[in-house]
């Protein structure tokens, strides 16, 4: 049953102040949001133990009252004290979690504003403009010093668009110099490109093998779902392109991650589509539709119609468990289940985007609002004293209506620059909180049912060891 950490008898376990419960057949489900150590299923026995940590019983107490074997509830209130499903004398274990430095500087990397589709909900005005070679070069020795200066051994570059694969020759410049100037200097670089996933070829895809770049590809539904949103300039559909794409992504042993945005003219086909996704194996974040600014009325009924599919999307997912762990294979919007967070990304901390002609911006969507620019700013610095989002000043435990959530380290208040476009300010609830609040315990239950499934197959022999007995921990 884990470490023994040599409670005593008078010692005084007390359940933690919440802890979501479901039921999943003779099991219950347990997690506790607010300080989540992962998710945990417990036998009725255990469970007996459990219910009895009401801050009044001491360990020796409850072993009367429950009528287990000592060295049972010894266990199970080790396990239930890691885990955080309970306090001794008041204190939860040592958080292992220390304060630490950032280990890596995130880049989005514009590269260029020009693109070969015609997507209706992307919120880049479609240019030819692009960054050049020296800027682009610029970029790069400005993210080394910014990293040095702030020791951080890693920046992660994402090349972005428009369609970053136009510029295919200029990632390839990018890569290396990257990599050499890395190098000299004692700075790691890693590359991700995301792409509509029109433009792949063998020599592309041979090349991201060869580099270790790993790769996001946009798609949005099957077939006709996708083509109403993701189409070329002359209106036609990139569905049958895009198969073929990952089909050679597929040869070269290379698993893209799906990126779908959820909107009116694809919602309908989002089981169809999670039934594809399933089948083929694919890893997918569902993004809600960012741009808004809609009235209260509209907002409701968008986000009532997105939570009845993707109830039918998780019934789906729960009759077709991954063989993976959930929350590698699927996430909705920014939300976590592994970790708690005050806020959903780096947003005003470590993350920095970086514009075609050089602009520095706290996000991908402020590039008209820029902070600096890498010509004279130190990037990561620019980031973090700029006056737009100054993270000191935003936490979820803030919040209006946020702070009392038991939710709310799981999503983090959502995309704040979405919170800001609806309501006009950062430090309130999601636009989409409803979804999130309705949805986070499907995602928790499919976690749960897949750690049964893993122990069932030894349950036999768990049941001729321990008389019947069955706790599951992830």
């Amino acid at each position: 049953m884990g470490k023994d950490y040599s409670f005593s008898m008078d010692d005084i376990p007390t359940k933690a102040d919440f802890i979501y419960k479901d039921q999943i057949d003779e099991l219950t489900l347990m997690c506790t949001p607010l300080a989540m150590n992962g998710i945990h299923l417990l036998s009725v026995k255990s469970l007996s133990v459990l219910n009895q940590c009401s801050g009044v019983f001491s360990i020796g107490e409850i072993i009367q009252l429950t009528g287990c074997e000592k060295t049972y509830v010894f266990g199970v209130i080790n396990i239930l004290w890691q885990n955080r499903l309970i306090r001794i004398n008041g204190e939860f274990p040592p958080n292992d979690n220390r304060i630490s430095l950032s280990k890596q500087i995130d880049v989005w990397f514009h590269i260029t504003n020009n693109c070969n589709l015609r997507c209706p909900y992307c919120y880049i005005q479609k240019t030819n403009e692009s960054m050049n070679k020296r800027m682009a070069y610029l970029a790069v020795d400005n993210l080394i010093n910014s990293a040095l200066s702030h020791y951080i051994p890693e920046v992660r570059l994402k090349f972005t668009g428009g369609e970053p694969l136009l510029r295919f020759s200029l990632i390839k410049g990018l890569v290396n110099y990257s990599k050499r100037q890395g190098e000299e200097r004692g700075v790691k670089f890693s590359f991700h490109i995301l792409t509509n996933g029109t433009l792949l070829s063998e020599k592309i895809v041979r090349y991201l093998k060869e580099e270790n770049i790993t790769l996001s590809l946009s798609l949005d539904g099957v077939e006709e779902e996708n083509n109403r949103l993701r189409y070329y300039a002359n209106s036609k559909g990139t569905f049958r392109r895009i198969e073929q794409s990952m089909k050679l992504l597929k040869d070269y042993g290379i698993r893209p991650y799906i990126l779908t945005t959820v909107t009116a003219l694809n919602l309908d086909g989002l089981p169809a589509f999670t039934r594809y996704v399933i089948k083929n194996k694919f890893s997918v974040r569902f993004s809600l539709y960012r741009e808004l600014g809609v009235s209260k009325e509209a907002l409701k009924n968008y986000t009532d119609e997105v939570i009845k599919i993707l109830h039918k999307c998780y019934d789906i997912y729960e009759e077709n468990l991954p063989e993976e762990d959930f929350s590698s294979v699927h996430q909705l919007c920014d939300i976590k289940l592994k970790k708690s967070r005050k806020r959903v990304c780096g947003i005003g901390t470590k993350g920095v985007s970086i514009g075609h002609r050089g602009e520095i911006a706290l996000c991908q969507a402020l590039f008209n609002k820029p902070i600096g620019h890498i010509s004279k700013d130190d990037a990561l610095a620019a980031v973090r004293n700029q006056n737009q989002f100054p993270s000191h000043k935003y936490s979820i435990n803030n919040y209006e209506h946020c702070k009392d959530c038991n939710w709310r380290y799981l999503c983090g208040g959502g995309c704040p620059v979405l919170t800001k476009l609806q309501y006009g300010r950062f430090d309130t609830f999601s636009p989409y909180c409803e979804v999130f609040r309705t949805l986070i315990p499907r995602l928790i239950r499919i976690m749960g049912l897949q750690i049964l499934r893993a122990h069932r197959k030894t349950m036999t022999e768990i049941e001729k060891q321990k008389g019947g007995d069955l706790d599951a921990n992830q």
